[in-house]
């Protein structure tokens, strides 16, 4: 063979190597296409309330939380593949599994402290009250505000953020379990918790149905104990390590739970997808028609006040 052929096949092959090695990885929102998966009950755990949020002209879509908590994390994932279908994110990143005290979390969360949202339809205002060493962050607007009091507040009496520290008591966001539910003074079937997401009129907080933390778990990992000290932590037994968050977005991709993976992650996650994309269809004016039109969004709105 012809030295100038060799070393045409050779600037090929190096070619075809570097663009496989430059493939960029998969958006960390994009977390699988539609499907028909609806929950138990049509709206899972969202209530109405009458109260509905606007941003100018455009209908609010209203997440708040805090961060480092497992259960409060779950419920991002629903929310960033339904707002997916109304718009695009900016700036959003997948918090790294850390593992040594004062900040153990290893729970596969998307980051959306900075992230910037785009809709033609709708807004969206990603409130944390808290970061992972309890100190203050986002602003709530009074509005914001009081829906928060109204529906999450434990301690009406006291600001959101001392509100929140008395009931996340453990830096890290280990050991935070949410009060019980439920409450008496605000949404049914509720614990006046975080997460509170509110839509059209409609609202939901812990705990947030169908989708749970413990979904997230992944039975083909070792548990292994945590590191954070049992005098700051109490005596946890971690059970199942969480699965990462690869993991979780590649089976939301293909539509078909990863080996280990909980069975019921899946549908539960594109249950309250289609739950919230069929709210925000119910406030936008049904738009775009695609989304909105779709069989399983028709039937959800059908229970829509």
């Amino acid at each position: 063979m012809k030295p100038l052929i060799i070393v045409s096949m050779l600037a090929a092959l190096v070619a075809t190597l570097a663009t496989v090695h430059a493939s960029p990885a998969p958006d960390v929102t994009a977390l699988g296409k539609a499907t028909n998966d609806v929950a138990n009950q049509p709206l899972g755990n969202f209530h109405y309330i009458k109260t509905s949020l606007r941003q100018g002209t455009k209908p609010e879509f209203l997440f708040i939380g805090t961060l480092g908590k497992p259960y409060i994390d779950a419920e991002r994932f629903p929310v960033v593949k339904a707002l997916g279908e109304f718009g695009t994110f900016s700036r959003v990143s997948v918090w790294p599994r850390q593992s040594r005290f004062p900040v153990y979390y290893t729970f596969p969360g998307l980051n959306l402290v900075h992230t910037v949202y785009r809709s033609r339809y709708i807004s969206f205002s990603d409130r944390d009250l808290l970061d992972f060493h309890l100190r203050p962050l986002a602003r709530l607007t009074a509005a914001e505000r009081a829906l928060f009091n109204r529906y999450a507040n434990p301690y009406p009496r006291l600001d959101p953020y001392t509100a929140v520290q008395r009931v996340t008591r453990v830096p890290g966001g280990y050991r935070t379990d949410p009060l019980p539910c439920c409450s008496s003074r605000g949404l049914p079937a509720s614990a006046e918790e975080l997460p509170l997401v509110a839509i059209g009129g409609y609202a939901q907080t812990f705990p947030s149905d169908p989708v749970f933390a413990d979904e997230f778990d992944d039975a083909s990992l070792v548990p292994t104990p945590t590191l954070c000290p049992t005098s700051t932590c109490g005596s946890i037994n971690p059970g199942l390590p969480f699965a990462s968050f690869s993991k979780v977005q590649q089976s939301l991709i293909a539509d078909r739970a990863a080996t280990g993976l909980q069975p019921t992650l899946l549908p539960s996650v594109n249950a309250e997808t289609n739950i919230i994309a069929a709210l925000i269809c119910h406030v936008d004016g049904r738009k775009p028609t695609g989304v909105c039109g779709r069989p399983v969004i028709r039937k959800l709105l059908k229970s829509v006040k």
